[in-house]
């Protein structure tokens, strides 16, 4: 690699260092609006100079001098950009020097595709913005059956009583809360209703699992509502609501005074809905089926316990007839459910009691935010309409092999199914399916196609989807656009040598051949019977074979489940512990916690070039390691893969080079430090041996190769407590096992009470390797206060920055990846760049 130092100076006369939409951004936002900061050099900017415009008209700019030299111009327009269209914004300003110096900037841009509706007045209209905060309107009443952690009424105590349902809150205090940033995604594409963008703004209705390690059951009951005059009634609100993998979030409406409930919509993880085996719901066992993650709670007045299953939390009658209503949200996923719900109330019209219900439940999961909640009568469309895709059109991150679905919802006209073509970009395609369903209380169709080649990670993919009514005058509907593939990584391997998933393996059983053993002090408290659902018991005591179903209903599964990014796609599959895989799990063991597998030995006798590749579902802490090395010999000596420890404890010398003996021989009074070995007599009863010597306190104690500097290059940092850094793709050459007849892996974790780790899809390859060309940076400039790194861009190769080179903190640069340049303002006394190739 490259590296270079980057000192920041100032420019001779005024620059833009930042602006706002990005010139080239394909998916920029509707809003008219421009921002940029110009930054003084040892001449200033002449504020009366700044002109600005947007598509050849000049407009009303604002310059605003700022502090240190920066000044700020934007510019706010009314209305939106129409979704698809092209602008352009020029920006041109002079100094004040003698003789000045102008300046232009061009910013071109394409504006996204966004959801855009035009609703009539409103029969009833409820923002929040004009009920005190912690009150509800008039007539509303909240229930709430939740774990109680804290009695307090604390306002900034997301813990607190407030907080144990649902609440009427300011989103300037909500801000302030745990998990503040995935709370506030935006939809994407976003969305305009009347004009009005909508999100989450003044006070909206809240209930937040996501600041409560506890179960969470809360319940919100409207007043009634006089609707003896309308018709076409339709309930309409906007739905700030990330789904887990355990929560589930309700809407129901009565016209008898909640004598009895109807169904509007029940959310639940798309994992746990139950299909027959035609895909059909089936909404009885859906509903009914026992789940050991989920909330319970007890009602105050009969004290019965309540739960246990999505059934427990609906005030409907449990039924086939609910399986329209049943809407799979995606777990974790924080863009998705951002949406503007809108759906048809038919028993509703011309009733004169008619309250609704919302019900939220979850075990430390996730949100629900609502706001602008609004009753309409609105007249059906008389041609088909497309009321809901995926992915969306203007939609980023999409997966890169989608399943592109439609959701066309008959007018007064019927759709004729014969009459569906779609397009993608630009092609005709086969194989659309078009099945007739319920969407919710009316009737309408799902169009589906199954894009079967890999699409390119941040290609723009184009849709068309074309159909006629089924009257006779056959008019067409046309519903398209074009969504962003998310940016991942990808790679294509052989076929393996040795391949193991453990899917085909009874839970808790190992591949033939291979062992474990796990360590334990006897200071340490431990349950020394074996119990699947008791995750402190023996049975994880070290390494295990488990389900994906089982693992989820563990300790600290909101962390567990967060997924790589950017995505990691092997061979075309996405890679996330699936089926069956190997865990050392200390998450919830407060104990000293050392676990070795080693696999049987695999002939590669015949084997060159040879590969470990596995995926790695892995997390640090501040005190533990995890370690990968291999033998040819039977495991009388081992050889070094991969070495996994907290970057802050890796020693290194002046010139910022690893020290292996001062990382792995240091004394750390927080690692693990065992006494004896665990073991199963002839009944298959748990017990301990003691060891000779203590074993632990150094990183080193757990590895089987011998320590000497040679260890270095085997040495990876890794970032404390981060959930995401560490989910990799790990693929390593094994330089001495080609040809080697007895190789065997060795996987190692130790920790106490440190995270986790997961092993999935274990393989051994014959990769013919070229030599790659070390990428180089070929040019690096400042201008203006902006860094400009320009190098040949491939796949795999990407820039990171460290603000060191002792120690250094090498970071992705976002969005380098495949790239070939890349811009940075020069905010730091200095920086260092490099290139890395995947």
């Amino acid at each position: 690699d490259t590296e270079f130092k980057v000192q920041q100076p100032a420019p001779e006369t005024p620059k833009v260092v930042s602006i706002s939409p990005q010139d080239g951004d394909k998916n920029a936002d509707p809003a008219i609006a421009f921002t940029a900061t110009i930054r003084n050099g040892t001449t200033s900017l002449k504020s009366d100079s700044v002109k600005l415009t947007l598509d050849g008209k000049a407009v009303d700019a604002t310059v605003t001098a700022g502090d240190e030299g920066f000044n700020t111009i934007t510019f706010t327009g009314e209305g939106l950009f129409v979704a698809g269209s092209n602008h352009r914004f020029m920006l041109e300003f002079t100094d004040d020097g003698d003789p000045a110096t102008s300046e232009s900037v061009s910013v071109e841009i394409d504006v996204a595709a966004y959801v855009e509706l035009e609703l009539p007045e409103a029969i009833y209209f409820e923002n929040f913005d004009s009920v005190e905060e912690f009150e509800m309107p008039d007539g509303w009443e909240g229930v709430n059956l939740s774990q109680e952690i804290n009695a307090e009424l604390e306002p900034d105590d997301f813990t607190s009583a407030y907080y144990e349902g649902w609440v009427n809150v300011a989103m300037t205090r909500w801000s302030n809360s745990g998990s503040a940033a995935q709370k506030a995604t935006q939809p994407a594409p976003p969305i305009f209703v009347n004009g009005t963008r909508q999100v989450l703004t003044g006070n909206a209705l809240v209930a937040d699992s996501a600041s409560r390690n506890g179960h969470f059951l809360t319940f919100v009951y409207t007043k009634d509502f006089d609707l003896s005059n309308h018709k076409d009634v339709h309930l309409g609100f906007y739905s700030h609501y990330a789904q887990n993998q355990d929560s589930s979030g309700s809407v129901e409406y009565s016209i008898d005074e909640g004598e009895t409930w109807l169904p509007i919509v029940y959310m639940l993880d798309q994992a746990d809905i139950v299909r027959d085996d035609e895909g059909n719901v089936d909404a009885v066992t859906t509903l009914e089926q026992e789940h050991a993650d989920i909330a319970v709670g007890y009602d105050p007045d009969t004290f019965e316990e309540v739960g246990g299953y999505y059934g427990a939390y609906i005030g409907a009658e449990i039924s086939e007839a609910l399986a329209p209503y049943i809407s799979g949200r995606i777990n974790d996923n924080q863009t998705e459910s951002k949406r503007y719900e809108l759906f048809r109330l038919p028993e509703a019209d011309g009733e004169k009691t008619v309250r609704f219900r919302l019900a939220k439940s979850g075990t430390y999961s996730w949100y629900w935010g609502i706001d602008n909640f609004g009753l309409y009568s609105i007249a059906p469309s008389s041609m088909p309409e497309v009321v809901e895709a995926s992915p969306a059109a203007g939609s980023q991150g999409a997966n890169p092999m989608p399943l592109l679905t439609f959701v066309i919802k008959n007018g007064e006209a019927k759709l004729d199914p014969t009459s569906v073509k779609l397009e993608f970009n630009g092609t005709a395609v086969e194989g659309i399916t078009v099945t007739e369903i319920k969407i919710g209380a009316e009737d309408g169709h799902q169009v589906t196609y199954q894009v079967t080649d890999l699409l390119e990670p941040l290609s723009q993919n184009s849709f068309k989807l074309t159909y006629t009514e089924d009257s006779g005058e056959n008019r067409m509907g046309t519903y398209e656009g074009s969504f962003t593939v998310a940016e991942f990584t990808k790679r294509t391997l052989p076929a393996p040598l040795a391949f193991e998933s453990f899917d085909d393996l009874e839970e808790f059983a190992l591949p033939e051949g291979w062992t474990t053993t796990s360590y334990m002090n006897e200071a340490d408290t431990i349950i020394w019977d074996e119990d699947p659902d008791d995750w402190i018991s023996m049975t994880y005591s070290g390494w295990a074979n488990v389900s994906l179903d089982r693992w989820k209903t563990g300790p600290y599964w909101n962390e567990k489940s967060q997924t790589a990014n950017p995505p990691l796609l092997i061979n075309g599959k996405a890679q996330f512990p699936s089926g069956n895989f190997l865990i050392a799990d200390s998450a919830l063991r407060n104990a000293n916690f050392v676990t070795v597998i080693e696999t049987k030995d695999f002939d590669l006798s015949e084997a060159a070039d040879v590969h470990l590749g596995f995926y790695s579902h892995y997390t640090q802490n501040q005190d533990n390691s995890a370690s990968v090395e291999y033998s040819i010999d039977g495991g009388d000596t081992w050889l070094p893969v991969l070495y996994m420890l907290d970057q802050a404890d890796i020693v290194t010398g002046d010139d910022g080079t690893v020290d292996a003996e001062a990382t792995l021989n240091a004394a750390h009074g927080d690692v693990a430090l065992v006494n004896n070995i665990l073991f199963q007599d002839d009944d298959e009863i748990w017990d301990m041996e003691p060891l000779e010597e203590a074993l632990g306190g150094s990183y080193g104690a757990f590895i089987g190769a011998e320590i000497d500097d040679s260890l270095a290059p085997y040495i990876s940092g890794r970032v404390d407590d981060n959930h995401a850094e560490s989910r990799r793709f790990e693929l390593h050459r094994l330089p001495r096992a080609d040809n080697q007849a007895k190789v065997r892996i060795r996987f190692a974790m130790n920790g106490t009470w440190s995270w986790y780790w997961a092993v999935d899809n274990f393989g051994l390859y014959s990769i013919e390797e070229t030599t790659p060309t070390a990428p180089d940076i070929d040019s690096i400039s400042v201008k203006g206060g902006v860094v400009t790194i320009n190098w040949l861009g491939a796949a795999g190769v990407r820039l990171q920055k460290s603000t060191r080179l002792a120690k250094p903190d090498w970071q992705d640069v976002p969005g380098t990846n495949g790239e070939s340049s890349a811009q940075e303002v020069a905010d730091q006394a200095e920086s260092y760049y490099r290139l890395i190739r995947d």
